[in-house]
C-alpha cells in the first residue's frame, strides 16, 4: 500500500485555483502517486528514461520519457556515471525539455 505525505490545504487551494503542479520521477509502468495527483485535477509532468508511455499519459499528465539533470550530458560523463540501462540521450534538462 502506498502513503505518502500531503500538505493537503495549499494543495487543495492550488487545485481551486488550476495552478496545481506535480513533477513526478521514475513512474515505471504505473504510478499511484501520478495517478492520485492527476485524478485530483493537478497538472502532472512525468519522467522516465527507462519506460514508453504516450504523451498525453493520463487526462492532466503529460509523459517525458527522460531523466532530469541539472547540466548538459556527455557520452563520456554518461559512460563514467553508471546510470543504469539507458543512453546519454535520454538525460535533459528541464529547459530542453521545455523548448521541445
Amino acid at each position: 500500500v502506498a502513503e505518502w505525505n500531503i500538505c493537503w490545504g495549499p494543495i487543495a487551494k492550488d487545485i481551486a485555483a488550476n495552478r496545481c503542479i506535480v513533477y513526478s520521477f521514475g513512474i515505471a509502468n504505473d504510478d499511484p502517486f501520478t495517478n492520485f495527483m492527476d485524478a485530483a485535477g493537478c497538472q502532472v509532468f512525468a519522467f522516465d528514461p527507462a519506460q514508453q508511455h504516450p504523451r498525453d499519459y493520463k487526462p492532466n499528465t503529460k509523459f517525458y520519457p527522460y531523466g532530469l539533470v541539472s547540466g548538459m550530458v556527455n557520452e563520456q560523463e554518461y559512460n563514467h556515471s553508471h546510470w543504469g540501462d539507458t543512453s546519454a540521450g535520454q538525460y535533459k534538462t528541464l529547459i530542453e525539455i521545455k523548448n521541445e
